[in-house]
């Protein structure tokens, strides 16, 4: 599992311009994992302050670099991504720190550094597949991942000091169309969930071309007012003006009009206030 700071969206804007293309529309299904649009795994955490559930779902794709990747949302970070591709045997991110291809996991142990633990096949979610489970030493702890065939990671286990382990756990899916183990543990519609707070997410996608989709969550019923501003403060657009009821809301931003470029969406609403950078790449 890969974890991406907040603190890297930054970063990610500056590069961008100079990374990503058109999207494409693709279907990475090679035997290593597949990365076809929608697909979607749930995990389930074990660790010493609490339990948690999460998930990541391919959102999208693009190009990096002249080579497809899909576009993975990770519902512990607030908007930034993860690019992820895949071919027969290998598993591959993009790192948006050191702008390079890693190989995230390969089937292939014959080329692996790292410690192999078990190669075997086990019957997982209906079906004969590959298990290779693997250790290594990652900076403070001990890892130990387990691969599955044709899904991808289905357990991280990092062991450091009591107070700083834990445990993921895939604990279901939904895989090229079909419903894998349980798909709804710990996992609620965020449609019915009433916020506690006021929070801006990030839009998706990001960059976009010319369409994107920028959520938000008021606690209680309060007057929004949400508006997009360029890079100099001038109003471009004014989304929303209006009371809404509490919970989470979205809306669909097109800029077709407007030329590439960052953009700024403001949002108000009672004490508070927030912004967040939109990238329009033609």
């Amino acid at each position: 599992m890969h974890y991406l700071s907040k603190h890297l969206y930054l970063i990610v804007i500056i590069i961008s311009c100079l990374l990503f293309s058109s999207s494409v529309v693709l279907s990475q299904s090679g035997k290593a994992k597949s990365l076809t649009l929608g697909n979607k795994w749930i995990y389930y955490t074990y660790e010493y302050y609490g339990n948690t559930s999460w998930y990541q779902k391919v959102v999208g794709d693009t190009m990096i670099d002249q080579k497809a990747y899909s576009i993975l949302m990770d519902s512990r970070t607030d908007g930034l991504r993860l690019f992820e591709r895949a071919d027969s045997i290998k598993i591959y991110w993009y790192s948006i720190t050191s702008l390079q291809e890693i190989v995230e996991f390969d089937f292939d142990t014959t080329g692996l550094s790292i410690k192999v633990i078990t190669i075997d096949t086990i019957d997982y979610w209906g079906k004969s597949r590959k298990r290779i489970q693997i250790g290594y030493f990652d900076g403070p702890g001990w890892s130990n991942l387990c691969y599955i065939e044709g899904i991808g990671c289905s357990n991280h286990d990092f062991q450091w000091q009591q107070h700083n382990s834990y445990n993921d756990v895939l604990v279901g899916g939904y895989i090229d169309g079909i419903s894998y183990g349980d798909a709804t543990v710990g996992i609620k519609d965020i449609s019915q969930v009433l916020p506690y707070n006021y929070k801006l997410f990030q839009n998706h996608p990001n960059p976009f071309n010319p369409t994107t989709t920028i959520s938000f969550s008021i606690p209680r019923r309060s007057f929004v007012f949400l508006t997009i501003c360029d890079i100099l403060g001038k109003e471009v657009a004014v989304l929303i003006s209006k009371e809404l009821d509490a919970g989470i809301h979205s809306i669909n931003w097109d800029a077709s009009r407007l030329s590439s470029g960052v953009y700024i969406c403001k949002m108000t609403s009672k004490n508070y206030y927030v912004t967040k950078k939109l990238l329009l790449l033609k």
